[in-house]
């Protein structure tokens, strides 16, 4: 989790071979429901209006947006999951 959004494991599982385990990140630009604040105390992304929030542990319905082969990067757009934030969060 960081200001700039969080990482994210997905789990790969080709046929006829072992799990494979890959990160990607999800920017917070890529969150369109709202306006994102970073609490580093919590390690939470939390919007302003809707409360939504994700935070470490949360599962996460993501889409690959793009893939760099040679930077070895994946980004990442979430489609649904995190958890609602309550005014005892704070």
């Amino acid at each position: 989790m960081q200001s700039y959004g969080f990482f994210v494991e997905i789990e790969v599982r080709p046929p006829e071979s072992d799990i494979l385990r890959v990160e990607g990140l999800v920017h917070v630009s890529s969150l369109k429901d709202d306006w994102y604040e970073y609490r580093s105390r919590q390690q939470t992304l939390v919007g302003r209006k809707n409360r939504n929030q994700y935070r470490l542990g949360d599962r996460v319905e993501v889409q690959v947006k793009s893939v760099d082969y040679y930077r070895q990067q994946i980004d990442l757009v979430a489609v649904g999951g995190g958890s609602q934030a309550f005014d005892d969060d704070e």
